[in-house]
């Protein structure tokens, strides 16, 4: 949706590990874009288009993984890195995943 940049070092960006996690975290990703949508809507109002706003966003992804989402150069918003939570009971297993987000 928008630019990041990525100030983590190449070795760390190809880790299969982080490809993992971001194949785990699909549905924290929406919850995150619907979070963006309303902060940038309280912002400047709901009448945009992504066509209107996409060259002011982008995001900064810091060298502990967390992330800060940055409109018109401004920090809107710090996305901490994810918590999981896995329970087994029985015969099945639950992985909860959640991510903090504060908006400054």
């Amino acid at each position: 949706m928008f630019k990041i940049k990525d100030t983590r070092d190449t070795e760390i960006k190809n880790d299969l590990a982080e490809e993992a996690r971001k194949t785990l975290t699909e549905g924290v990703f929406s919850k995150k874009d619907k979070v963006i949508k309303e902060t940038i809507s309280k912002k400047i109002g709901k009448n945009w288009t992504y066509d209107d706003i996409k060259k002011r966003g982008e995001f900064l992804v810091l060298q502990d993984g967390s992330e800060k989402f940055l409109f018109d150069g401004v920090e809107l918003i710090q996305f901490f890195l994810d918590e999981r939570t896995i329970v087994t009971k029985d015969l099945s297993t639950t992985l909860t995943i959640t991510q903090k987000y504060k908006i400054p």
